[in-house]
């Protein structure tokens, strides 16, 4: 099920994920691109355009 964020109820969220989002791109980027595959599948390519 795909979920998207509310931006009035979901700012401390939102920041959390901007904070720790580069971190594990740059520590864990196979577990980064586990979690890519898992809610984009195939579609991550249409990211990069």
């Amino acid at each position: 099920m795909l979920r998207f964020a509310d931006l009035a109820t979901d700012t401390a969220l939102l920041a959390w994920a901007r904070r720790w989002a580069p971190v594990m791109l740059d520590q864990h980027p196979a577990l980064a691109e586990k979690h890519v595959q898992r809610w984009l599948g195939g579609k991550a390519e249409f990211l990069k355009a």
